[in-house]
């Protein structure tokens, strides 16, 4: 007996309604924003909860689709990514009246940075690419900002370098890549200034410094994690880095300077960072000013005592510099686990053979450390 029609029938189920919010939101995700916003027509949960507010794109230059955002009813949008060649400050401020978690400007040309980002309290992670910061509020305050990264950035001042991180007590994480103070002035921080900075920045885990921007060292020294991508640093006071377990070097555009000026702010910065277990440096692809004329320091750093277990050195190249600073710390490491050179792409074959025979005869303090030539 064949069945009726209705039994052929297929139940009316809302089955997408049914999904988790992290699969509609991947979903929506391969929408463009305006069609991902439509979905609040599809039923009353999603227009009361938009789903597609966890991937909110801004287009500025779309006047329909900043109508669409004014006048929506949700209170929050979790994500707001702009990366356009024009700005519009009333769509941000109403992005960021909305709750906004996440903020990620990003400008062709560089433009002037709406003041309503920094008295934004739902904020944790901040993002300005290619920006100029004119004008600042009397009291910047983004208490709940864990992730701060400033790219392409001009100061007008260096107060307002410091008023931003004064007013982000629950940072976790700088990074700093080619921000510029105008007019280029070398910095005097008021004692009082700097007082009030340090513990603010208390719960700083990871800072990266890229560029030669004059805010002091002994700001983050509480930090665990530190990158640092100048050959400005190699001239300015180290200080101690009580909580510092993990350091990367960048030695970059070292050409016509001193190498033993190099390694000798290299052997500083271990004298200071008592804890250190984890240390990168990448060399320089140009040559500098070579001098043989090296002294092992009277002191060993205390990390190389008891602390340090992997050393990592990038476009290694074989200077006898390189030869000396890494053979002074096989030496002095107690409980070194790893040392991995990774060669330059340059090295020649036969240079590269001539190198490790040497590798191989370097003196190691610890019994467990394995080198790992690549």
């Amino acid at each position: 007996m064949m069945s009726s029609s209705h039994d052929r029938s297929i139940p009316s189920e809302d089955r997408i309604s049914s999904l988790p919010d992290s699969i509609l939101s991947q979903i929506l995700s391969f929408l463009p924003t305006k069609s991902a916003a439509a979905t609040i027509l599809l039923s009353k949960r999603w227009k009361q909860q938009p789903v597609w507010l966890s991937l909110f794109d801004l287009d500025y230059d779309d006047q329909s689709f900043k109508d669409l955002i004014t006048l929506l009813p949700c209170p929050i949008l979790s994500r707001a990514i702009a990366r356009h060649k024009a700005t519009n400050e009333i769509i941000i401020d109403v992005a960021l009246q909305r709750g906004t978690e996440t903020l990620d400007l990003h400008m062709v040309h560089r433009l002037k940075v709406t003041r309503s980002i920094f008295t934004c309290r739902t904020l944790t992670f901040l993002k300005l690419k290619n920006l100029c910061v004119n004008d600042l509020p009397p009291l910047v305050n983004i208490p709940l900002l864990k992730t701060l990264h400033l790219e392409n950035v001009h100061f007008t001042t260096q107060m307002h370098i410091f008023k931003l991180l004064l007013g982000c007590p629950n940072l976790e994480e700088l990074k700093i890549d080619h921000v510029i103070v105008r007019p280029p002035k070398k910095i005097t921080l008021e004692n009082k200034v700097f007082d009030e900075c340090l513990p603010r920045l208390a719960k700083l885990v990871r800072t990266t410094m890229s560029d030669n921007l004059p805010i002091p060292f002994s700001l983050f020294s509480g930090v665990q994690i530190l990158s640092v991508k100048s050959i400005w640093h190699v001239y300015i006071q180290v200080p101690t880095f009580h909580n510092l377990t993990q350091m990367e070097i960048f030695f970059f555009n070292f050409k016509g300077r001193s190498w033993l000026n190099k390694w000798n702010w290299m052997l500083e910065m271990l004298q200071h960072s008592p804890k250190l277990q984890d240390l990168t440096i990448h060399e320089d692809m140009e040559d500098g000013i070579c001098e043989d004329n090296w002294q092992d320091p009277q002191v060993v750093p205390e990390c190389l005592s008891s602390q340090l277990r992997t050393l990592l050195f990038r476009d290694w190249r074989g200077r006898q510099s390189e030869l000396q600073f890494l053979q002074y710390v096989m030496k002095n490491s107690m409980v070194l686990h790893t040392v991995t050179v990774h060669k330059a792409k340059s090295m020649k074959l036969n240079a590269e053979y001539q190198m490790l025979r040497k590798l191989v005869m370097l003196q190691r303090g610890s019994c467990a450390c394995k080198l790992v030539f690549d």
